[in-house]
């Protein structure tokens, strides 16, 4: 065996990726065009409805589960493993650039965390108020399920991605590594540490 290829070290990471590798794009805008193509052309309710909007939740669930990676080091490469996507390898002999950057989202967490105390609760209580309309009227009980379970839809992803933005406020800095294919964002305690143990 290739010693230079023997795992060094190994543990989890919140780690963000260019867009195109990014949880957003592989997991969530596949499933919702596909989801709004399919309402738009076929515009009565089945139970393929209900399946799409469950669908739609498991899409922002493995969004959720995207955020903590396992990343080993080796010698010559880095591995990040993600749920249920196929492994990114990084060679380090095509890393272009290391920094060590502010992190937007601590820089700006007062911001955010402001804009969802006002919109977060405005949306709860539409949800709610929809869903009581929709239960008190006399439609079908596959048009009132259907109806139920996508009002919060939007609200749910609302949560996600204030969620996950929340998470990385912890970070005051952030250590990027760029190569010509693409630029990945690490969120860890001691990035100069961790630049000197890659």
């Amino acid at each position: 065996m290739n010693t230079t290829e023997l795992k060094l070290h190994q543990e989890k990471v919140l780690v963000d990726f260019s867009l195109l590798d990014s949880g957003i794009v592989k997991i969530l805008l596949p499933i919702f065009l596909l989801g709004f193509i399919f309402m738009t052309i076929y515009n009565r309710y089945s139970i393929f409805d209900i399946f799409i909007i469950l669908v739609c939740y498991l899409a922002i669930l493995l969004l959720l589960l995207q955020n903590r990676s396992i990343i080993e080091h080796t010698h010559s490469k880095i591995i990040i493993r993600r749920f249920l996507f196929r492994p990114i390898v990084i060679q380090k002999n095509e890393i272009i650039k290391t920094q060590v950057i502010k992190n937007f989202a601590h820089t700006t967490r007062w911001i955010f965390r402001l804009i969802a105390l006002i919109i977060l609760p405005i949306m709860i209580a539409h949800n709610i108020n929809a869903i009581h309309l929709n239960i008190e009227q006399s439609l079908s009980m596959l048009i009132t399920v259907a109806n139920v379970l996508s009002i919060p839809l939007i609200t749910v992803m609302f949560v996600i991605i204030f969620y996950n933005f929340e998470i990385r406020t912890h970070y005051p800095y952030s250590f990027n590594v760029i190569t010509n294919k693409r630029t990945v964002t690490f969120y860890i305690d001691n990035p100069e540490e961790f630049s000197k143990t890659l």
